[in-house]
């Protein structure tokens, strides 16, 4: 009865070790408490549905409704009920250090939520910039549903890359985060 499914049930702080997850059929409070113990990170557990209220179905993984960067957080707070929630998810990543950007519900359901900050190691790293530099990885569809100062916002982080993926969002029910994996292994030589 424990469940924490995959990559897309967890949004992770790394450098502040926070655990960002919302609750639902695939990711159970003690999943993520047992996960957040056992990797030395604390949970911020909330509610998300998919239209914002407590009757709404459940947002299916935590990437949807969010997205950290290393300076920033992408939030869609209509989609959690719960004022104290909504507060307490703010609070906790502005005590992080993260420009907190919001997005809405219809930003969220055209995977706004779903981005991933990737750095480049080699100069010739996927052929956009010199190493050490950031991207934002996000899908067509995302980059066209966000707003000017939204834009401007995440921008000043990191180089935005809009990828094509509308079989993925459409077939898939997922976006380009779904499609990364997140590598903090050490280089071998």
């Amino acid at each position: 009865g424990r469940i924490l499914e995959g990559t897309g049930s967890l949004v992770l702080d790394r450098h502040a070790r926070l655990a960002f997850a919302c609750r639902s059929p695939r990711t159970t409070e003690e999943a993520v408490r047992d996960w957040s113990e056992a990797m030395g990170f604390t949970p911020v557990l909330f509610t998300a549905t998919m239209d914002g209220t407590l009757e709404g179905d459940p947002v299916y993984h935590t990437n949807v409704v969010m997205s950290i960067g290393e300076g920033f957080a992408v939030v869609c707070f209509n989609a959690i009920p719960f004022p104290a929630e909504r507060q307490e998810l703010k609070e906790e990543l502005t005590r992080a250090g993260k420009e907190v950007i919001a997005i809405s519900l219809e930003q969220m359901h055209n995977y706004v939520g779903n981005m991933l900050e990737l750095h480049a190691t080699t100069s010739t790293a996927i052929g956009l910039s010199s190493p050490g530099h950031s991207f934002i990885f996000l899908s067509s569809n995302a980059f066209n549903a966000l707003g000017p100062e939204q834009r401007l916002a995440l921008q000043a982080h990191a180089q935005l890359v809009p990828v094509d993926i509308p079989t993925i969002e459409q077939v898939g029910g997922g976006s380009v985060r779904c499609m990364l994996a997140e590598n903090f292994l050490p280089l071998r030589s």
